[in-house]
């Protein structure tokens, strides 16, 4: 979690209400299909530095994230 809060080796960006989220895509994909399909199957976001997220609301995201950075 210090290196996504830090923005560091961050290779994707996870904007939600305008709010970015750095973020790893290896961590991403490990904890969830979603995401795992998303950059594995050849979505269009596969490549894309910024990703927009439309179905979450930007705290729910941020405990996602905290959740599966920490597992707590």
């Amino acid at each position: 979690n210090i290196l996504r809060k830090s923005n560091k080796l961050c290779d994707v960006i996870l904007r939600v209400d305008s709010k970015c989220f750095p973020a790893h895509r290896i961590v991403l994909a490990a904890s969830s299909d979603y995401f795992s399909a998303m950059f594995t199957n050849g979505m269009k976001e596969k490549d894309k530095l910024i990703i927009e997220l439309h179905e979450i609301p930007s705290n729910v995201m941020e405990i996602l994230l905290d959740f599966v950075y920490t597992e707590t």
